[in-house]
């Protein structure tokens, strides 16, 4: 059951929510020596230990109270975005607590766009904080480390596509802003999909309509109705019983076409909600880089292609929408001085994606 607790105003709060763990976690050398102290290769990954010491530490438990909830990563403070230039669609509560090897928070949604996404399939939960890192080797759990991370003092939690890791930070006041890995999924996400999760919108309508015109055809006419009257007058009894039968079976065959059609449109509904989520989160992402642009009546492909060619991108038709989300993740470490393991370093965005021209 999910464990949502909604208000008067139709917020939702989710308790006890897992925002980070204790564990050994892989981190670009570039997020751990974004200043060169240590000498490490930036684009090779390294074993770092987030020690319990550290996650459960009354400094390092309270940093993280109160901090918004947002879409995507964006780092906030006196040196970061303002806080009402990004949007901020939530909050960790003052309930933020160490259990068991996790630090939990109740977590808060207030917009519905967020509320919107996290529907749609988007739910999985990254932090971003401030921490250090101290060279020490040692093994947690069979699992060897180099570094540890210390003082660690919360900026936000993000809401992301798929976990990642920071490529590029900055320092300050030998902090490193980083982000982790998405490690956690909310603890009240809905398990129910569309059946058929690869059916594009139109194809849904498609068969939905071809399924009407199948049960229209089943239906019988006013003159089938009466034909039928003045036969059966005449029928013997077996014949009524036959016709009876048969009556019955069209009947459940069109009971079972209406409830067919009825998931068709629970599933339509579905997609639609997901698509439009897809598109103002691609929207969103563009306008830094393109300016605002009027997308209304934009579908998520009309968007793609629409920064594809703003962005000067040189990609197959159909692979605007990969191709652009590519470019917008990549430019993080431009626009938002936050990185993702996930995502290789390149010297130049566009050059990738135009094959190395």
């Amino acid at each position: 059951m999910s464990q949502r607790q909604h208000d008067i105003n139709g917020w939702f709060e989710v308790k006890d929510n897992p925002i980070s763990k204790v564990g050994v976690f892989p981190y670009l050398g570039s997020t751990i020596d974004s200043n060169g102290d240590f000498g490490l290769t930036p684009d090779e990954l390294y074993s770092v230990f987030r020690p319990e010491a550290e996650l459960n530490n009354s400094d390092t438990i309270d940093s993280f109270k109160l901090v918004p909830w947002i879409d995507d990563h964006e780092f906030f403070g006196d040196s970061g975005t303002p806080a009402e230039e990004k949007g901020v669609h939530g909050v960790v509560g003052e309930d933020v607590k160490f259990d068991d090897g996790i630090l939990k928070g109740n977590i808060k949604v207030f917009s519905e766009r967020l509320k919107n996404e996290i529907e749609a399939g988007k739910q999985e939960l990254s932090l971003g904080y401030r921490c250090k890192y101290e060279k020490k080797s040692g093994n947690f759990n069979g699992e060897r480390y180099d570094f540890v991370q210390t003082d660690i003092r919360g900026n936000h939690l993000a809401l992301v596509d798929q976990g990642r890791m920071g490529s590029d930070v900055k320092v300050q006041d030998h902090f490193i802003l980083t982000v982790d890995s998405g490690d956690f999924v909310m603890s009240d996400t809905p398990e129910e999909k569309a059946q058929d999760e690869e059916m594009t919108l139109a194809q849904v309508i498609e068969k939905l309509d071809a399924l009407a015109e199948i049960v229209a055809g089943m239906q019988p006419s006013e003159d089938e109705d009466e034909s039928k009257e003045e036969d059966m007058s005449e029928e013997s009894e077996d014949e009524s019983e036959k016709e009876d039968e048969e009556t019955g079976d069209m009947k459940a065959a069109m009971d079972a076409m209406e409830a067919k059609i009825a998931d068709l449109q629970t599933n339509g509904e579905k997609l639609f909600i997901q698509r439009a989520a897809q598109r103002d989160t691609l929207v969103s992402g563009l306008s830094t880089h393109v300016g605002a642009f009027d997308h209304s009546e934009m579908t998520l492909n009309e968007v793609a292609k629409y920064g594809a060619e703003k962005l000067g991108l040189d990609c197959d038709a159909g692979e605007e929408v990969a191709a652009v989300k590519g470019y917008l993740k990549a430019s993080q470490k431009e626009t938002v001085a936050v990185a993702q393991d996930s995502a290789p370093q390149f010297d130049s965005l566009k050059s990738y994606f135009n094959g190395g021209k």
